[in-house]
């Protein structure tokens, strides 16, 4: 059974007077965009997903100029939440990839997902041993409060 969350997302307007609309960017990893939509000149838009998404925007001009990214947002499917994009180099990995250990420093409590969004271990110290894990691409998430800090992980 595939869940479709559908979202709202919602922001401020950007006050340049030649503001021609927006581009939405969408990826599957942070600051690693896939994906891109121009919305015109609207300040919502509602979207579909079923996996972790990572989501900014950018300000066109009526020149054609694109502003730089803005802040970064994701949605996380196992939680449900809608979460400010967080500061990468707050988990370290080491080494990246890896064969079959990966050592990890920032929290004591870890959780793996792939990349559909689906958690495949969970890790209490520094160490995950990542033997029995299909290579490819994963995600280790850092969780403090309501606070989720993700890295992407690649197991060789």
């Amino acid at each position: 059974m595939i869940l479709l969350a559908v979202l709202l997302l919602m922001w401020d307007p950007n006050p340049e007077s030649d503001l021609a609309g927006y581009r939405l960017y969408l990826g599957s990893a942070s600051r690693a965009y896939d994906e891109s939509l121009y919305l015109g000149n609207v300040t919502e838009y509602k979207i579909e997903v079923n996996d972790l998404t990572y989501f900014t925007l950018t300000a066109t001009d009526l020149a054609g100029n694109e502003s730089s990214f803005g802040n970064e947002v994701f949605y996380d499917p196992v939680t449900g939440i809608l979460t400010p994009g967080a500061e990468l180099e707050e988990i370290k990995v080491y080494p990246n990839p890896f064969i079959n250990l990966l050592h990890v420093e920032g929290y004591e409590f870890y959780e793996i997902y792939n990349v559909r969004g689906q958690k495949v271990d969970m890790i209490m110290g520094n160490i995950w041993d990542g033997s029995q894990a299909a290579p490819g691409i994963y995600f280790i998430v850092g969780r403090t409060g309501d606070r989720h800090i993700f890295k992407k992980i690649i197991k060789l």
